[in-house]
């Protein structure tokens, strides 16, 4: 009903015909978050919408065509998905016309201070309070920090350590716990250790970059070159240079 919309009477409550969210944004975007957690009739559902760019409200016999873009996103593996059975191998080749990946943010920790800076002025003006000030000791542990809860538990550490600052600078000790007591763990192990998967990824991505660049773009040369299949070094490449025009 809310995706699809519904006809007057076609189920206790519905006391008038209502538009689904894809009939709302006609000649625009819709964006679906979380779509690995869809229930696989619905699925089905989308799916079929997907293809055919055509729906029916609940209750309703008329087929309406719709023109909107289906912008969905997911912080789950939909590859594993689809081989548990869990998720649309169909649906989730039709939603990855144009994949975008955005890297956690323990992957990119310089954007951290511009994200602070959001953060700060976003939970400040909805307490109604001037912005304070980071404290560079403040702003350094939180650089350093691996974020397992990535950008969401950055929102969270600022709308926290505003409550908790004098509501002029936010300090070292105005943060959680977890992030304060970061280097205290880290000097109690001799060395920190990543997963060797996440290294060996890295790797390859900088190297099949690399042997890209001397093979002037031609992708089968590359591949070539590094005595790989054409389908793996795709697989192996940046997500941002994965659809890049031969």
């Amino acid at each position: 009903s809310e995706l699809f919309g519904h006809s007057k009477g076609s189920f206790t409550g519905a006391i008038a015909n209502k538009k689904g969210l894809f009939e709302e944004a006609e000649g625009g975007s819709t964006f679906l978050d979380e779509i690995g957690s869809m229930p696989m009739t619905l699925q089905s559902k989308l799916l079929r919408f997907l293809q055919e760019k055509e729906l029916r409200r609940v209750g309703d016999n008329i087929t309406r065509h719709v023109n909107v873009r289906v912008i969905a996103a997911t912080n789950e593996k939909l590859e594993e998905k689809t081989r548990l059975g869990s998720f649309r191998e169909d649906l989730f080749y039709r939603l990855s016309v144009i994949p975008l990946e955005i890297p956690p943010l323990r992957e990119r920790l310089s954007d951290v201070p511009l994200l602070v800076q959001h953060f700060v002025n976003m939970s400040a003006g909805a307490m109604g309070i001037p912005a304070p000030g980071v404290e560079p000791e403040a702003l350094r542990l939180m650089q350093t920090y691996r974020w397992p809860g990535n950008v969401r538990e950055l929102q969270n550490a600022i709308e926290r350590a505003i409550a908790m600052s004098n509501r002029e600078r936010i300090k070292v000790e105005d943060l959680p716990e977890r992030i304060r007591m970061q280097e205290t763990t880290a000097r109690s192990q001799p060395l920190a250790i990543r997963p060797l998967k996440d290294v060996l990824r890295e790797f390859e991505r900088d190297y099949c970059t690399k042997a890209l660049k001397l093979a002037h773009g031609d992708r089968r040369a590359a591949a070539h070159m590094l005595k790989i299949s054409l389908p793996s070094f795709y697989r192996k490449l940046p997500p941002s240079m994965e659809d890049l025009p031969q």
